[in-house]
This record gives C-alpha cells, sequence and structure tokens, in this order.
C-alpha cells in the first residue's frame, strides 16, 4: 500500500495537533493523582492489606518453598520497586512464609527469548512468555485477536476478559509448548514513538517500525511500515543506532527501557494492547500442596491486575509527565482522524477472522465471547475490578 501512514492519520491539510489541544482517546488517560484514586484498591492490595484471610487457608507446616523467578526488567525499573517487590512480599504474607520469591532481574537468568527453554530445562519457576514475540512460531494464532485496536476500553478490563478466556481458548497452545500459564496482563494502548517529528505530508513506507507479532504487525505493514519483531530491552539501542525509525509500545514501557531519550515524538493512537504472559514450570507447580496452590493461584490473579492498573496507569501517567519534562513532544489524532482509524481497525479485524477462519479456527466464536465478556466487565471500575481479583480469584488458569 503505498498511501503515507501518517496521511491516512491525519491527512494531508491536516497538522498534527499537539496532544494538550486535543481530546483524550480513551478512559486510561489522567493525571497521577487521578489513577492514584483509580488504584487505591491495588495499591491496599499490594501494602498486603488483604493478605490476612488468605493466611488463615494455609494448612501446610513443612519447610518454606523459594518459587526462581526471573525477568528482564531492569533491576531500577519502577514495575518492579512499585509492583514486583512489594507483591513478592504480599505473597509471603498470603502464605504465612511458606512460599518465597527469588527474583533474578535484567535478563542475568536468560534472555527474554529464552524463557519457553528457561522453563523446560529447569533454569526458572516463573517467567515471561510473551506469545505476541512469536506468535506463529508457537501457535498462538487466537491469543492474537486480544491485540485488536479498540477492542477493550482499557488495560484491567482486557486482564480481567484475557484470564476468564485463558481455559476454553488458550490452555492447549501453552501446554504444546511445555509450560502452565500463570498470569495473562494486558497492556496499555500502544503508541508510535518515533525518532523524527512526522510529516503529514512525509511517506514512512519502509520504515522499521518495532511491534508486537499478529494483528499490530499486520496493521502496520498494511499502511507500508516495516514491522521488526524485537524485545523491548534491545529497542533503544536499535533507535539511536539507526536501525530502528520507532516502537509501538505503551508509555511507562518506553519509558523503563529508555526509549523516550531516543524517541522525542510520540504519536498518540490505538495500535492495540498486547498480552504479556508469565508462564510457570510445571514441575514446580505439582511439587506443590494444595493448600499452597490455592495461595499462588490467588496472588498471581490479584498480581496481574495490580500490575496493569499501577503500571500502565498510574507509571504510565508519571512517564507521560517525565516525558514532556525533557522535551518529548506527544502528538494526538483529530477526532474525525481517530474514527477513522477505527475504522481500519475493524478492517483488520475483518481480516483477522476471516484468514483463522480459513485455518479451520474458531475466530468467530472466540470474538463473541470476548465481546460478551467485555461487556459484563467493562461496567466495571478498576477500583471493583481489584477488588474481585483480590477476594474472588478465578481458577479456571491453575489446576
Amino acid at each position: 500500500m503505498r498511501r503515507s501512514f501518517l496521511a491516512f492519520l491525519v491527512g494531508a491539510s491536516l497538522a498534527l495537533a499537539p496532544a494538550a489541544q486535543a481530546r483524550a482517546l480513551s478512559d486510561e488517560r489522567g493525571t497521577v493523582a487521578q489513577w492514584r484514586a483509580r488504584t487505591s484498591v491495588a495499591q491496599d492490595w499490594l501494602d498486603g492489606r488483604f493478605a490476612a484471610p488468605w493466611a488463615a487457608r494455609v494448612t501446610y507446616d513443612g519447610p518454606p518453598i523459594t518459587m526462581r523467578f526471573s525477568a528482564h526488567n531492569p533491576a531500577n525499573a519502577s514495575v518492579v520497586r512499585d509492583v514486583f517487590i512489594p507483591a513478592f512480599e504480599v505473597l509471603r504474607r498470603m502464605s504465612r512464609g511458606k512460599l518465597l520469591v527469588a527474583p533474578s532481574w535484567e535478563g542475568n537468568a536468560h534472555s527474554l527469548a529464552d524463557g519457553w527453554a528457561a522453563l523446560a530445562n529447569g533454569r526458572t519457576d516463573m517467567t515471561a512468555c510473551y506469545a505476541s514475540l512469536e506468535a506463529d512460531k508457537r501457535g498462538f494464532r487466537l491469543l492474537t485477536l486480544l491485540d485488536l485496536p479498540g477492542l477493550f476500553p482499557n488495560a484491567a478490563v482486557a486482564t480481567a476478559v484475557s484470564e476468564r478466556l485463558y481455559a476454553r481458548w488458550f490452555n492447549a497452545d501453552f501446554a504444546r509448548n511445555g509450560v502452565m500459564i500463570a498470569r495473562m496482563k494486558a497492556t496499555g494502548p500502544a503508541q508510535l514513538y518515533l525518532r523524527a517529528r512526522p510529516d503529514p505530508e512525509a511517506d514512512i513506507v519502509g520504515l522499521s517500525i518495532a511491534s508486537a507479532d499478529g494483528v499490530q504487525a499486520d496493521f502496520l505493514r498494511a499502511v507500508g511500515a516495516r514491522p521488526a519483531l524485537m524485545p523491548s530491552p534491545q529497542v533503544r539501542e536499535a533507535i539511536a543506532g539507526g536501525r530502528l525509525q520507532g516502537v509501538a509500545i505503551t508509555d511507562a514501557a518506553a519509558q523503563v527501557y529508555g526509549i523516550t531519550g531516543e524517541a522525542k515524538f510520540a504519536l498518540e493512537g490505538d495500535l492495540g494492547r498486547t498480552n504479556l504472559e508469565y508462564c510457570m514450570s510445571p514441575a514446580f507447580y505439582r511439587q506443590l500442596p494444595p493448600d499452597l496452590r490455592t495461595i499462588l493461584n490467588a496472588w498471581l490473579r490479584a498480581e496481574a491486575q495490580a500490575e496493569t492498573q499501577v503500571f500502565y496507569g498510574r507509571e504510565g501517567a508519571s512517564a507521560r509527565d517525565a516525558y514532556a519534562a525533557t522535551g518529548g513532544m506527544r502528538l494526538r489524532l483529530s477526532s474525525a482522524r481517530s474514527r477513522q482509524w477505527k475504522r481500519m481497525g475493524d478492517l483488520a479485524e475483518r481480516d483477522a477472522v476471516a484468514r483463522l477462519e480459513g485455518e479451520k479456527l474458531p475466530a468467530r466464536a472466540f470474538m463473541r465471547e470476548v465481546r460478551r465478556l467485555t461487556a459484563v466487565y467493562a461496567k466495571r471500575s478498576d477500583n471493583e475490578l481489584m477488588r474481585d481479583a483480590a477476594e474472588h480469584p478465578i481458577s479456571e488458569l491453575l489446576p
């Protein structure tokens, strides 16, 4: 397609507007203060205020069991400081000191791409297993439909819906890859962080943009860009060296991985969101006594909600403030072009569903179920979804 990506978005006669002059794109905007109120229950959970009722259920009286947790996040990242470390303490309290976590950061135990092998050969017990990086290779075909633009109103709803889809639609895919799912967590909406200022008259055909595999890559390819599948920790260096011209990524993650220092222009739109799965070693899980399995499942369900709300919501707002303070420029689409963007997303969905149906996969039935669940959970606030996850966790993910 030779039509300019940016011309499609903003029109040849319409300049990109500074973010301050445009309307909010979704209910995931807001200030840090607004997000603190919106995620107050998540913070209560991270502070341990929901731990005691779960601790009362523990009957195991053997020695503590340590779970090796490996991640690619920098050790000083806000998600580590504000979510992971407090959450590990919550697990200790929920289990009365019987489940402990030994974390490894910055890919020191293994690379992000090597997580699948690390689980299989016993180097870790829980780690990232992002289906979006290897969707075709590992057979995660239906799962990529969750990345469609405009499908969910926010990340909290997307996380709640995704986890409830797992047992019926995704379990066999993960089992075939030799792992168990630990948690499914949806990101906020991806923005397009660019090295150079976008010009409405310019054509970006041929530019290399890091993205997730599947629907997001298909969308970028359709409008002329060259999507590059690259783990987030490698993107900053690739942009600095000129091998990439941009990346589709969330605000919070762009800051964590130093991308905001290299990409000084952020075009805000709905490039969809990505599910970031963490998997667990079946051998580790099966050695746990039944009561600790229950505790671990309850912790994971709440941790998924707390992380998506605090990191992509509250920390996303903080990242936007920091970006502006260092000279980053945010650009948004007009209302008319946002509607045009949605139509493009509708076309992407139609094409993806038709392609998967052609592969004998029940994509239409899957999308009906996604929309049914979304209608249910979109009525709940972030705080309501968090309280539900903390007090009434579903048990469909871990048997």
